[in-house]
């Protein structure tokens, strides 16, 4: 009875942002839905925030743009457990769908039907794959893991229930008793992707917000690629598993980054896309050429978005 008292106003905020936007758009009306816990049964009232995706048929223009960025402000006046806003139009979601994370993007039903007939399911799915969608929901999630880690499980439990069928996860003798949910989430990534890290190495880098250049570590810099690509000096990543690490992460910052160029200031991001570009043009490894040539055309191509968008 309280769970369903508590969801109430998460209810009344999807209605409202479907009955809004049904209102204000005759042309071009984007469709509205919720993704991640709300809609995939993990969700905790209070703790959870709302995720909405927004999909476009036809490219918005600058007008619809700014009538979608000031529906979400002012419905986030009344409603501040309102998440993050991924928006999409069918032509650039086709274009970029290859980068997606497919462990990411199952949170997002909807999403993956608009995708039908572009995403490969006989694709091989890779552990690094898993690897590096479980860091990047531990790195969001890291606050609540430390400060109410109870009301993080059911969550975790998912994920784990998620990846478990297409990947070989460690044992659980791995984990000393005792050992916190964060410490054993963080070991699992390591050990999946054999990284010559330690756990305290990773939580003590991702409490840093600057000094990169003191930890010029190429598996540092292969997880942390969104922040690492700012230092002066980026380390030569040649070891075979970190390179995987850092295509995964960087196919994961392309995907985000075209749901969120709309919201993101112009020169910022293209100057984001420009460290990264830097980023992976100096990976040498030969066998990896095709995958960091994609990556770097990826980059461009959606430098172009942002430009042509004139935002």
């Amino acid at each position: 009875m309280v769970t369903k008292v508590l969801s109430f106003p998460y209810f009344v905020a999807l209605v409202l942002a479907h009955l809004i936007c049904k209102i204000f758009f005759l042309r071009n009306r984007p469709y509205v839905w919720p993704r991640n816990s709300f809609s995939l049964g993990y969700f905790t009232p209070g703790v959870s925030d709302l995720d909405l995706t927004v999909w476009f048929e036809l490219k918005p223009n600058k007008r619809e743009l700014k009538r979608v960025r000031s529906i979400f402000r002012a419905l986030r006046i009344f409603f501040p457990f309102l998440g993050e806003i991924n928006l999409y139009s069918k032509d650039e979601a086709l274009s970029f769908c290859q980068f997606a994370n497919i462990f990411e993007l199952s949170r997002d039903k909807l999403l993956i039907s608009q995708l039908h007939g572009k995403l490969d399911d006989n694709r091989i799915i890779k552990q690094t794959e898993a690897a590096v969608f479980l860091f990047r929901m531990w790195d969001s999630d890291k606050k609540n893991l430390r400060t109410r880690p109870e009301k993080r499980v059911r969550k975790w439990q998912y994920h784990i229930r998620q990846i478990n069928s297409h990947c070989t996860l460690p044992p659980v003798s791995t984990f000393a008793k005792g050992e916190g949910l964060e410490d054993r989430i963080l070991k699992t990534i390591l050990l999946m992707t054999n990284a010559k890290l330690s756990v305290d190495s990773v939580k003590s880098f991702s409490n840093m917000l600057t000094d990169h250049d003191n930890h010029l570590n190429e598996w540092l810099a292969a997880f942390f690629v969104n922040r690492f690509c700012y230092s002066p000096v980026y380390p030569l990543i040649s070891d075979t598993d970190a390179i995987n690490v850092f295509i995964q992460q960087m196919r994961w910052e392309l995907w985000g980054l075209l749901s969120q160029y709309r919201f993101i200031e112009r020169e910022s991001l293209l100057g984001h896309l420009d460290h990264l570009i830097r980023c992976a043009s100096l990976i040498t490894n030969v066998d990896r050429h095709r995958d960091i040539e994609t990556l770097v055309d990826g980059c461009k191509n959606l430098k172009q978005l942002v430009i042509s968008s004139g935002n």
